[in-house]
């Protein structure tokens, strides 16, 4: 049986930078979130530490900002995960349960 290497090689790579974890990006917090997608945040600090390692020259003073403003929200998103988002991201419609007007879509949890 071929075996699988799920510790390194290119997909990896590839991950890590998709991700700004190999190398910093110069982008602002508000453009990194969107770009992830979302930032996981069950407790208050994760992101902030998420984005000191994601970012150049990152100061918490500029997540805080954001939080405050409500240009970024903590909600309850994928699996019942807190994530922080984008009040965008926030916003998008999303299907409810796997299901849409056209019936199920393949792939999903119900």
């Amino acid at each position: 049986m071929p075996r699988s290497s799920a510790t390194g090689g290119p997909i990896l790579s590839v991950t890590l930078a998709r991700q700004s974890l190999i190398a910093r990006s110069s982008i602002a917090p508000m453009a990194m979130v969107e770009h992830r997608a979302g930032m996981k945040a069950q407790a208050p600090i994760p992101p902030y530490i998420g984005l000191r390692s994601r970012l150049q020259s990152f100061q918490p003073d500029e997540l805080s900002a954001l939080i405050l403003d409500r240009s970024v929200v903590r909600i309850v998103l994928m699996r019942g995960t807190v994530h922080l988002v984008t009040v965008h991201d926030a916003c998008m419609p999303v299907a409810s349960a796997g299901t849409t007007e056209h019936g199920s879509l393949p792939g999903m949890d119900s």
